[in-house]
């Protein structure tokens, strides 16, 4: 049984790839495992839960979700893969991270049409992930030097 969890919340495809070698690289280094998590925004607060709620999810979505899953596979690390309903995207960032209980987050913020607030926003949840001892790392950077363990790629974080 894994002591530690990554969790990887997908974003755009780009962010994603490269999320995903970084926290698989680090899943083999520390005995984690990975949940993937395709957001999916509901219209109506009292859809989440429900089949009403997976309205959104487009049939692209889930085959995108589903080529992730099988990346995390083919790296030889545990995958648990979860799709997670919500109505603000920092409110459901902060409950999926309370109900998955990772130790490091893999979490793109979206852009915010007010920079000050998504700013805001982006510290508030800094400072609620480090009251926790959760490690949120928003963009990974992979380090290509070789390593003593073998490993080629050594995940890194960048400030915020």
């Amino acid at each position: 049984m894994n002591t530690s969890t990554i969790l990887v919340q997908i974003a755009d495809q780009k962010w994603t790839l490269e999320t995903l070698q970084a926290a698989c690289v680090l899943a083999q280094k520390i005995e984690a495992q990975i949940i993937l998590v395709q957001m999916v925004p509901v219209q109506h607060a009292r859809w989440l839960g429900s089949d009403w709620g997976l309205m959104s999810l487009n049939p692209q979505a889930v085959s995108t979700f589903a080529r992730y899953q099988t990346f995390i596979e083919e790296h030889g690390v545990e995958g648990v893969p979860m799709l997670f309903q919500y109505s603000t995207w920092m409110e459901g960032t902060l409950q999926l991270v309370e109900s998955a209980n990772p130790s490091i987050i893999f979490v793109r913020a979206p852009e915010s049409a007010l920079p000050l607030w998504g700013g805001f926003q982006k510290w508030l949840m800094q400072r609620q992930f480090t009251r926790q001892g959760r490690r949120w790392i928003m963009t990974p950077q992979v380090d290509a030097r070789p390593e003593a363990s073998g490993a080629k790629r050594i995940p890194q974080t960048a400030t915020l």
